[in-house]
This record gives structure tokens, sequence and C-alpha cells, in this order.
């Protein structure tokens, strides 16, 4: 490999497995490799690198610390300008995102979340919307989604409208990324509005997430319905 490149890993936050590998030059100015590592980590994870935490350890043989993916991570991983070092390997990990199920229920009722469904596989941000009841402001809103199939939960920050009666927000790249496996995205969401990490609404909405093909065959299959439908004509009056 070239010693212009930096390996990364991304292992998984519960079980430690790798979940992608891939090189990112890191000869170039701090802004320009934070950069590069985030669109990289888009591509071959489906989450930025604000939603990962990188590995690091004071000694060889020593365990490793989980820590945020910040500005003192650059600067750490090669030293101060007048002493630059090239580590041989950077490690991120996935971090474990609380199940809304294990929150402690609030009064705050969901009204409507658009749009509902959304196809995989795009490389554009999906915007949501989702209508709740009287928010307030200075608190901490993020949305999670559960997958109703594997129970995997992501999650996405959010930002209350200017009514105070819901949040808009990006829909985790996770789940509607090109990357990965397809089964793992395909299907029903749970969607929970999170209130400062500890609280969640009192009920949930569903976000359904297939391909976009489905959805074609899907719209084709009632409409053909629709038009072979023949009214049952009323008898001789």
């Amino acid at each position: 490999m070239s010693s212009d490149l930096l390996r990364v890993r991304v292992l998984n936050g519960v079980s430690g497995e790798e979940e992608a590998r891939f090189n990112v030059a890191h000869q170039v100015p701090e802004l320009q490799f934070i950069s590069s590592l985030d669109v990289l980590c888009q591509q071959h994870v489906g989450s930025g690198l604000s939603s990962l935490n990188w590995l690091s350890r004071a000694q060889p043989g020593d365990r490793y610390e989980r820590r945020k993916c910040d500005a003192t991570m650059y600067e750490e991983l090669f030293g101060p300008p007048d002493r630059r070092k090239t580590p041989s390997v950077l490690l991120l990990c996935t971090v474990p995102v609380r199940p809304p199920s294990e929150l402690t229920p609030s009064k705050i009722r969901l009204r409507n979340l658009v749009p509902s469904c959304v196809a995989y596989g795009r490389t554009e941000p999906c915007q949501l919307q989702l209508d709740t009841s009287l928010l307030e402001a200075g608190q901490e809103y993020t949305v999670a989604f559960t997958h109703q199939w594997t129970n995997m939960t992501y999650s996405a920050p959010a930002s209350l409208l200017p009514n105070m009666r819901g949040v808009q927000l990006t829909a985790p790249s996770a789940i509607i990324a090109s990357t990965g496996p397809e089964a793992t995205k395909d299907g029903l969401y749970d969607v929970h509005l999170v209130i400062d990490n500890a609280f969640r609404s009192e009920n949930r909405k569903t976000l359904t997430v297939g391909s976009a093909e489905s959805e074609l065959s899907s719209s084709s299959t009632r409409s053909a319905s629709a038009s072979s439908f023949v009214p049952i004509r009323g008898g001789p009056g």
C-alpha cells in the first residue's frame, strides 16, 4: 500500500466484527482529511464520521478506548505539525443506539410522518418531517428508526420546526444508502421521537423502506387491479 494512504477498518460496536475496510489519503490538510474520511465512511458503512467512534490505546497491549471523532483525533493520530507520524491503521467502530423501548415514555404524541415510504439505494439525502404535539425549545431531539425484523435501531438528529409542532431531519444513510445488504434495509421501521436521549414519544409511526422497483411494481399492480375492476350491473328496475 502507498505511504500516502492510511488503512481504515470499521468494526461493529457490539460484536467487534469488521464491517468495512478502505484506504484514505492522509498527507493532506486536516480539514480535507476529515472531509474525505467522512465521505468514505458514508459510502462504505452508510454512516458519517459523527455517528462513529475511533479506537485508541495509550500503549501497545492496552485495551482500546472509544473516542469521539473530533478535531483531537487528527492530532493524536499524526502528532503535532513539527513531528508528524504515520499510523499503520485507523480503527473506527459503530456506536450502538439505545432502543426506544428502553426509554421512558413522554406525553408527546406523533401526528404524521412525511414521507412515510422511501426507496433505498438513493445517493441524495432524504428529508423527512415528523409532525407532533407541542414541543419545547432548548431540548435535544433525535428520531429513532427500529427495523421491525432485525430490531436494529438507527438515529438521526432533528431540528425543531418554527411552529414547535414537529421536527425535520435527514433519514439515516444506513437505512437508505446503496451500500450494505439490501435485506437489512428493506422493510418497516418503527419511528419514535427521542428527547434528550432519555425520553421517547408516547406513540410511534411507521416508515416503509423498499426498492424503487418494488414501489413501481406495487403501483402498477394497484393500477392494473383498478383498471380490471368491472362494476356489477344492477338488475332491471
